[in-house]
């Protein structure tokens, strides 16, 4: 019977999906799209293909055969063929075992190669070399010779060796115990971590070192990743921790080798600096406070200075205020003549504009007071209540 789809064929598409094998003892599926040569599927019409395996390399041998006249392309292009159930030869004869084998289609009456053509055969029936050889390092089994079919059961370390229906069989279990390969993991006080079935247990010690979290001694995370560099902290105690600095000011190096070199690029030179070396904030015996930015918060936030020689000023981070007391007036309005209270009060915007007047306002010595009946307190500085703390600069 003549083909009716004509040497048009030799030009077209072929898709090839290996869908299962060794299901039918000797036997594989395969599956084909017929397209024409714009790449459209041709539905409901009768091809001749012939399936050829060729051996080793893309050159070599014809070693299988088998033709399929007359297959049905069916309502989407598809052709279902079975490889294995009348070819030249049988498939599971082929050496499965060592050699790699190439795939030929040919299509049309006389048959003729499409293109592409002998492509390597590669997710095929290898399972038939499966029964050839078969190693397991998780059970030791019990093998049923009296088909193709291997049932494998138990545990330990078995190898089964040898073609069929011959197998060697040979296992080991490792520590006399067939019962201890499925472990339960706890958590024990202290970090350890047991296993159970007598596997024995592990101590989890976290620490801390070179900027890194350590597990018994090994890098397993860089602090960066947890805490970035530039984060600032109250710090109770006196010795600093690892990957963290002082806020005393200090000068390092800008340098990409050196250990500081993240906290450069996280603060540059906010707090002093130029060049090769950048300033650490200088916090001790300060407050902290807040960037103003956009509010009023600061009504000084223009008139800020640099905390240390190239540092920032104004309204940035960095930036440095002298302490002030907020100005406003005490007076005590008494007759510069004779001590005696006046009549009423002065003009306190004529006092202000006359520094003569002022001198007036106040006759006899100063007196400082605070509030209390008890000593007064007096200092340097004015200040809140406070308690003292290290600041400590992430690095």
């Amino acid at each position: 019977m003549k083909n009716k789809i004509k040497p048009i064929l030799l030009t077209f598409f072929l898709s090839l999906t290996i869908f299962s094998f060794g299901q039918t003892w000797g036997k594989f599926n395969y599956q084909a799209i017929i397209r024409d040569g714009n790449g459209v599927s041709i539905k409901n019409q009768n091809v001749n293909i012939r399936f050829q395996i060729f051996d080793a390399i893309a050159a070599g041998a014809l070693v299988y055969q088998e033709d399929f006249p007359n297959i049905n392309t069916g309502g989407y292009g598809v052709v279902n063929l079975q490889i294995g159930t009348n070819g030249s030869i049988p498939l599971k004869s082929l050496n499965w075992n060592t050699k790699s084998y190439f795939v030929n289609i040919q299509m049309g009456s006389p048959y003729s190669d499409i293109s592409p053509n002998r492509t390597p055969l590669v997710s095929v029936p290898y399972s038939f070399f499966a029964l050839s050889s078969i190693k397991s390092d998780t059970a030791k089994y019990a093998i049923a010779t009296s088909s193709p079919t291997l049932n494998l059961t138990g545990s330990g370390i078995t190898t089964v060796n040898g073609t069929y229906p011959n197998y060697a069989i040979s296992s080991t279990e490792v520590d006399g115990s067939i019962s201890n390969e499925l472990q339960t993991l706890s958590n024990n006080p202290g970090n350890v971590i047991s296993l159970s079935q007598s596997g024995g247990s592990v101590t989890l010690n976290f620490t801390v070192s070179n900027n890194q979290l350590q597990l018994n001694g090994k890098d397993v995370l860089p602090l960066t990743s947890l805490i970035p560099p530039g984060t600032i902290m109250a710090f109770g105690g006196t010795t600093i921790p690892d990957g963290w600095l002082l806020c005393d000011g200090g000068s390092y190096s800008t340098s990409s080798t050196a250990k500081e070199y993240q906290l450069f690029k996280a603060i540059g030179y906010n707090f002093g600096g130029s060049g090769g070396n950048f300033n650490l904030p200088d916090f001790r015996g300060r407050f902290l406070r807040g960037v103003s930015g956009s509010t009023d918060n600061d009504p000084d936030k223009s008139n800020r200075a640099a905390s240390a020689s190239g540092g920032n000023t104004g309204n940035n981070v960095g930036s440095y205020q002298f302490d002030v007391f907020q100005g406003h007036w005490h007076g005590a309005f008494l007759s510069s003549s004779n001590g005696t209270p006046g009549g009423g009060l002065p003009d306190i915007n004529a006092y202000n504009k006359d520094s003569n007047k002022r001198n007036d306002i106040i006759n006899g010595s100063d007196a400082i007071t605070d509030g209390s009946n008890d000593t007064p307190r007096v200092s340097k500085e004015t200040r809140p209540k406070n308690v003292n703390v290290n600041y400590i600069i992430k690095y």
